[in-house]
């Protein structure tokens, strides 16, 4: 069963690999590198998979906020995991172009 316990075992290793490699400040455009982009991937599907969860949850058929709760953490954990392998890789995912002058979003 998905718990409290298995929340914070992801929130753990989420902390002790942002204490490795550097965080963006902002958007970016994921796919610096080969395996980053696989995370960033499995990042997708898994918020996909919460989004499914909250509706599930908000009609009942699904009883354990913790489940909710992990899939948000695991989708976070594989960002910064994502990250780590970016700067093991000595890459850094480019910042994300914002609208502006001259640009359309």
């Amino acid at each position: 069963l998905t718990g409290a316990g298995e929340v914070t075992r992801l929130e753990v290793l989420m902390r002790e690999l942002e204490a490795e490699a550097p965080m963006p400040d902002g958007f970016i455009l994921p796919g610096a590198t080969p395996a980053s982009a696989a995370l960033d991937l499995a990042r997708a599907v898994t918020r996909r998979a919460e989004r499914r969860c909250v509706a599930l949850q908000r009609s009942g058929a699904l009883q354990n906020p913790e489940v909710g709760r992990w899939l948000n953490r695991l989708s976070l954990l594989l960002f910064v995991l994502g990250r780590y392998e970016e700067s093991l890789a000595g890459r850094a995912a480019p910042p994300a172009k914002t609208s502006g002058p001259g640009r359309s979003n």
